[in-house]
């Protein structure tokens, strides 16, 4: 299996609860077992080409064990903060319920043993 981290993050509504949500998905993943979770911290909207909105964003990182492929796991992580507003969005930075997103994906595997 390989440990990998995939933070999470929102800036709309009850940002707490909804990334109580983003964990409990994350939880459900196929495959994969939650190691850990880290404590939540608020980050600065950043603009581009998108506007993201005012509201600064609550973050937070989970350690997952997984058979899923890297690809297959950055595919269910956008499967996922799409489904968490109903629609499909093509900007990253926006105002969204629920960002879910794979920055580095595999960092160590575990041998079995």
């Amino acid at each position: 299996m390989e440990t990998v981290f995939i933070g999470f993050g929102s800036n709309m509504g009850d940002r707490v609860d909804l990334c109580d949500r983003a964990v409990t998905l994350l939880s459900l993943l196929p495959h994969s077992r939650l190691m850990g979770v880290s404590l939540l911290y608020e980050t600065e909207p950043v603009r581009g080409e998108t506007d993201p909105g005012d509201r600064w964003f609550l973050n937070g990182v989970v350690q997952i064990e997984t058979d899923i492929t890297p690809q297959s796991l950055s595919r269910s992580s956008k499967r996922l903060s799409d489904r968490s507003d109903g629609m499909r969005r093509t900007a990253l930075a926006h105002a969204r319920s629920i960002s879910i997103f794979c920055s580095t994906v595999s960092v160590s595997s575990r041998s079995q043993g």
